[in-house]
């Protein structure tokens, strides 16, 4: 049976990018040709939301609820799927505990600022009890500027001894467009220094998994 990458999207704090993230990460993962689901854990439904604007129906996006995680992952172990994406909903400790629990690689995307840095002491808490600290990330997401990514990470370092990510990810309206486009930015403009960034971060996501789908 083909081993499948399941990657979780977890953040207890609302606004940090995370259905960006896995909207991009799933798209570029198709680009690749690798077959799989994005499951929508947030009752805000934005990640099908974004699934309605393609044109292209895959990769499927599924809604689904904390308690159906396991039967899904089964199913696309049968299916032979190469990838799984859950986005979770912030203030939610079960459906996170939950993704946490069944994922690969658990990124957990903040934002340079106070208050995203502040609350990844709840989501590092919530990490810890799912037992997965050793393969969860800090993705630093919509840094204005090269200065305060490397700011934010000395911060986030120092203060919550968590990995970071190793690609950062810049404040850039690519982002925003492509997914209003229902894209990832890799899809939407290749080129593109988001397109860049998408396809690095990927590139060492799929390095970094005991999972990991070439």
């Amino acid at each position: 049976m083909k081993n499948i990458l399941i990657v979780c999207l977890l953040s207890n704090k609302g606004g940090s990018g995370k259905t960006t993230l896995s909207t991009a990460i799933a798209g570029e993962l198709h680009r690749r040709k690798l077959s799989g689901l994005l499951i929508d854990l947030d009752p805000q439904g934005s990640a099908s939301r974004w699934h309605q604007q393609r044109d292209d129906k895959e990769p499927g996006v599924i809604p689904a609820q904390a308690h159906q995680l396991p039967g899904i992952v089964e199913r696309a172990n049968e299916a032979e799927a190469d990838f799984l994406i859950i986005d979770t909903p912030p203030h939610s400790d079960s459906a996170s505990l939950a993704a946490a629990r069944v994922a690969d690689v658990i990124l957990a995307p903040a934002r340079p600022g106070l208050a995203d840095v502040a609350a990844l002491e709840f989501t590092k808490d919530l990490i810890a009890i799912a037992k997965k600290l050793d393969s969860s990330y800090v993705v630093i997401n919509a840094a204005p500027h090269a200065a305060a990514a490397t700011e934010a990470k000395q911060a986030i370092i120092a203060s919550y001894h968590m990995d970071i990510c190793p690609v950062p990810l810049a404040q850039r309206i690519a982002y925003s467009h492509a997914f209003t486009a229902g894209l990832s930015p890799s899809e939407y403009d290749p080129s593109s220094k988001a397109g860049a960034e998408v396809k690095k971060l990927v590139t060492w996501l799929q390095k970094t998994s005991k999972h990991a789908v070439k």
